[in-house]
């Protein structure tokens, strides 16, 4: 490679990382404690629409609720119950490419999906080992092909599903080593369609092909553990809820390898600051993040604070290979 293409590369890179990586701010919250529309008891799972809607799941209210992007009330749906259409312990929500979204329930070892409106679409699942079935379903993620994947925390497996919940496969097992879990958690799917699976037990986050191969692993960096809550950007950097037990409850953001990048947050009851999450998501331009701070009983957001590239920046690339 010749000096004008080393330059050329070097100065991409500049303005993917910065694209990619510039820090991250404050935007905006919403909500209180209560039982009306629009307000919460225990927010605390997110899904954003193609649209930029917010998805908010409350598993004490046994319902879902929607809005803007800003915070607006469009509509909620749920009661108490185990028929179609209703909650008996709300877990985990996604959604797909094809606009539905899939609800886990752990109590009752099944994922309903809905349109985006709250209307009953179907379910599938029951308690076993067996496929398609669960002993205690935590987290749901969608793929970019419609798959859709499932953590069962009970039997320490991943199962996974066409969008309309005929079963494809599983892997996984009780252990620390490669492919094995722990504390099986949150799951998410990054836009190549690899599937990362955190792991609260070892303060880990592995990830796998989108049929289960193990592809590499990264643990909590010193000091610092991972466990609840992850979300991958359009561009495939990896958000992730961290602490470290000492007043630090806030994001940190890797690289698609595990290499850390940067935090943001603190904990706290002020703009940018949680008392617990345990699941976060961006709106498809990545541009948005979207965190239910469950005990503050509120969401917040941030956005991605993009520094300006100038010609002079790009000089001083160029000036480090001359």
């Amino acid at each position: 490679m010749d000096r004008k293409m080393i330059i050329a590369a070097a100065a991409l890179w500049a303005l993917t990382a910065v694209c990619a990586w510039g820090s991250w701010e404050y935007a905006g919250e919403w909500g209180e404690m209560g039982l009306n529309p629009g307000q919460f008891m225990t927010p605390y799972y997110v899904a954003v629409s193609a649209n930029g809607n917010v998805y908010i799941s409350d598993a004490y209210l046994k319902r879902i609720q929607y809005f803007t992007s800003t915070g607006s009330l469009l509509g909620y749906w749920g009661e108490y119950g185990q028929g179609p259409g209703q909650f008996f312990w709300l877990q985990s929500i996604a959604i797909g490419p094809n606009g539905y979204i899939y609800v886990v329930e752990d109590q009752n070892c099944r994922i309903q999906y809905f349109s985006l409106t709250g209307q009953y679409l179907g379910m599938w699942g029951s308690y076993g080992t067996g496929n398609s079935q669960f002993i205690e379903p935590m987290y749901v993620a969608t793929a970019p092909n419609g798959n859709v994947y499932v953590s069962d925390y009970g039997a320490y497996e991943i199962e996974y599903f066409t969008p309309t919940g005929s079963f494809l496969g599983k892997w996984g097992s009780p252990g620390e080593g490669p492919g094995e879990f722990g504390f099986l958690s949150e799951i998410a799917c990054a836009p190549n369609g690899n599937v990362y699976v955190m792991d609260g037990q070892y303060d880990r986050i592995q990830y796998f092909t989108a049929t289960g191969s193990y592809l590499g692993m990264w643990y909590a960096p010193p000091g610092l553990n991972v466990n609840v809550a992850i979300a991958i950007s359009p561009d495939g950097t990896v958000f992730a809820r961290m602490g470290d037990g000492w007043g630090f409850t806030g994001v940190g953001y890797f690289t698609p390898t595990g290499s850390l990048l940067g935090t943001f947050g603190k904990e706290g009851t002020g703009p940018g600051q949680f008392q617990e999450f345990v699941d976060l998501e961006f709106n498809n331009a990545g541009t948005l993040l979207y965190i239910p701070d469950t005990w503050n009983t509120r969401v917040q957001y941030f956005r991605r604070n993009e520094p300006k590239i100038s010609p002079a920046s790009l000089g001083r690339v160029k000036a480090i290979f001359r």
